[in-house]
């Protein structure tokens, strides 16, 4: 399984929206096969699958690339490294 995290770790990592947007984006993460996750009580844990390990793998390498993080939807896209 690997580095599994429990939601709550989620929660307390993740400040700036709210417990159910949170949830809403781990449950859509889960639907597009990037997460799997599983029942321990009341507890929900989840971990990457094969597939969501590729796109980690991929966001890391175009970060190394770029030098700094990936830019997020939510901000202006980059322009490419000049070659």
């Amino acid at each position: 399984m690997g580095n599994a995290f429990w939601r709550e770790q989620v929660h307390e990592a993740v400040n700036d929206i709210s417990r159910n947007t949170l949830d809403k984006k781990l449950k859509e993460l889960v639907d597009v096969g990037v997460l799997a996750s599983g029942r321990c009580g009341r507890r929900t844990l989840y971990w990457f699958t094969d597939e969501g390990r590729k796109v980690l793998n991929m966001v890391r390498a175009l970060e190394r690339v770029q030098g700094a993080q990936v830019s997020s939807p939510s901000s202006s896209p980059r322009s490419p490294p000049d070659a």
